[in-house]
């Protein structure tokens, strides 16, 4: 529920709100805690913490803001005589109009009707809202989440005028607007010679994609927030009000499996007796979830979204109810020498053209391999965690997003979903001395 009030906080406030803002509207609607909401904040991919225009280093939580962000799209086949996909159910964007959803649609409200769905609730799209948590969204506020996160609802701003000059003018397709204005930070203020508010080719050109007038009027915050969510990197961590000093442990140490750690109380890895550590976050500190054996095993089937317990933990958002889960684990295998026992081997999976999980660099059903294997992208995750790789299966191109875990066909739009799941290790035994 905490993850749907800040969703629906956030697109009240145009898509954005200052740190410390939405955490004080948080405490008028519900109880949490400050590590709860650094946690969430940090942890959940339905948010970006974004430092803002302070110095680079320490961060300070007086500079910060929050952006609302999501991976749901409108479907682009849909309005153009229907998607392949939506009766296999496969097709994970909205089937809808896009004017309806930006509030400008003249069919349906007098005799005509419209031949495209203005139905957020119907069966496919109701689906798509669930399988990305918005089903608690009003018609506003998802106009306002889907607005700064699908490209295909607004026009780019034209580089080319930004450069010096634009040759198409009044016939171009993209904005004339400053992009340091939009940005937030133009030095030149009212003497600056782009321009600073929406001119009448503009103004077209927004009305052609459906824009209404309050819309257009929220541009430069919308924008704002665009370039935020497609240029930022990841922060340091948070702590509400200031950033915390210490190193927390978040590893399970090797050594200590095999009774052999010689730092004892000094390691700075986490002693304990599994390879995985499952925890939720009280509020004060994390502490360890009684059925973690339970949860472990849903965890490695991959069709489980949640674990089957009267208290299922949420594997995609990874909490438990209003508290945030993690799970610790032994380092990645591919970080380590083959030798090396009891180390986490992540395999990465993407969903099948029949509903099954094929896992990255295996055959699927028409045996047919992705260029790229477990192995090689765990290895671009732990280098970056927010990266976009290309993916190549046959003669098809896809680049999958480790930031929303989504495999995207660029040429048609489409979506799978892709999962990073740990192979089923036994428990720890003992290692002959000679191995690590």
């Amino acid at each position: 529920m905490l993850v749907q009030v800040s969703t629906s906080l956030l697109c009240s406030s145009g898509g954005s709100l200052p740190l410390l803002d939405l955490h004080q509207m948080l405490l008028q609607r519900c109880r949490i805690t400050e590590e709860q909401f650094c946690s969430m904040v940090q942890q959940c991919p339905r948010f970006l913490l974004d430092r803002g225009p302070g110095p680079a280093g320490r961060l300070r939580a007086e500079d910060c803001s929050v952006l609302a962000r999501t991976s749901l799209r409108l479907c682009t086949l849909y309005p153009r005589g229907g998607c392949s996909e939506s009766e296999s159910g496969r097709c994970p964007n909205l089937h809808l109009c896009k004017y309806f959803l930006l509030g400008t649609c003249r069919f349906g409200k007098g005799r005509r009707a419209c031949r495209l769905s203005h139905d957020l609730r119907s069966g496919h799209n109701a689906e798509a809202l669930r399988g990305c948590m918005l089903q608690e969204l009003q018609e506003e506020q998802l106009m306002v989440l889907m607005v700064q996160n699908d490209p295909a609802l607004l026009p780019e701003v034209c580089v080319h005028y930004n450069k010096g000059g634009c040759s198409f003018q009044e016939d171009c397709t993209k904005l004339h607007l400053c992009q340091h204005f939009l940005r937030g930070g133009c030095r030149f203020g009212s003497e600056c010679t782009r321009q600073h508010g929406i001119d009448p080719p503009g103004r077209r050109l927004l009305e052609e994609r459906g824009l209404s007038e309050e819309t257009i009027q929220q541009l430069p915050l919308t924008y704002r927030n665009i370039h935020v969510l497609t240029t930022a990197e990841k922060p340091p961590d948070l702590s509400v009000g200031d950033v915390g000093e210490t190193e927390e442990k978040t590893e399970i140490c090797l050594h200590f499996l095999r009774n052999r750690c010689r730092f004892q109380n000094g390691c700075r890895r986490v002693h304990f007796p599994l390879p995985y550590r499952w925890e939720a976050f009280d509020g004060r500190t994390w502490t360890d979830l009684q059925d973690m054996e339970d949860i472990e095993r849903d965890f490695h089937d991959l069709f489980n979204a949640q674990s089957l317990g009267a208290q299922p933990v949420d594997f995609l958002q990874m909490i438990r109810g209003p508290q945030p889960v993690r799970r610790l684990s032994t380092a990645s295998s591919v970080t380590k020498p083959p030798h090396y026992t009891l180390t986490t081997e992540w395999l990465w999976f993407y969903k099948g053209d029949r509903g099954g999980w094929v896992e990255y660099g295996k055959p699927d059903e028409k045996q047919r391999t992705t260029s790229e294997t477990s192995r090689t992208l765990e290895e671009r995750f732990l280098s970056d965690s927010s990266a976009e790789v290309r993916v190549v299966k046959g003669h098809r191109e896809y680049v999958l997003s480790f930031r929303d875990m989504y495999q995207r066909n660029l040429k048609h739009n489409t979506r799978r979903r892709v999962r990073r799941r740990p192979r089923l290790i036994s428990e720890p035994q003992e290692v002959p001395a000679d191995r690590t």
